[in-house]
């Protein structure tokens, strides 16, 4: 999974704004969605926009980019912590995973290739990498910050499924 992090977004100015953090956020928080400091998943928010989240992202950014990204996730992030803390040592640390065969999952790569993590099971399918943009307002509630989280679980989903197809299948008949 990727995190796209943008450091400054001005939630407090978009809250007056019926088309994201006005009405929608009313609309989705009914549902514990857009809510500062929550997370909201992109078909969730599309759906209650009506509009894809790359036009939301504009609408909010305008042209430029995100600030940073990194490697994220739970567990991938510790175990790279263990690698680089088992480094050296007759240990292996291995991840098993997906990515998708677009920009966000060679930007995931080219961080992997610098780190002692075994990732030879991080595997490439057809689809979107998993991400969370991370949008971060200094100014909100008094400038005590707040950030939204949107996250897409992009080809992770697909994958999941098919595993789990495939391990019905192998599974012996209780018959």
């Amino acid at each position: 999974m990727q995190d796209a992090l943008w450091a400054i977004l001005y939630i407090t100015e978009l809250t007056l704004t019926p088309v994201f953090f006005g009405t929608l956020c009313l609309r989705l928080q009914a549902m514990g969605g857009v809510d500062p400091g929550k997370l909201v998943f992109t078909k969730e928010l599309e759906h209650f926009a009506g509009k894809s989240f790359p036009e939301i992202l504009k609408e909010i950014a305008g042209d430029r980019s995100y600030d940073s990204f990194n490697i994220a996730g739970p567990a991938i992030v510790i175990l790279i912590n263990a690698a680089q803390l088992l480094h050296g040592t007759d240990a292996e640390v291995s991840y098993y995973g997906v990515r998708g065969n677009d920009i966000k999952g060679k930007a995931i790569e080219s961080l992997l290739v610098n780190l002692p993590l075994n990732w030879s099971d991080y595997k490439t399918v057809d689809g979107e990498t998993p991400y969370t943009d991370v949008l971060s307002d200094p100014e909100f509630n008094g400038r005590k910050d707040e950030r939204l989280f949107v996250n897409n679980l992009g080809c992770a989903v697909q994958s999941i499924a098919t595993l789990a197809i495939r391990r019905n299948q192998t599974e012996p008949s209780s018959d």
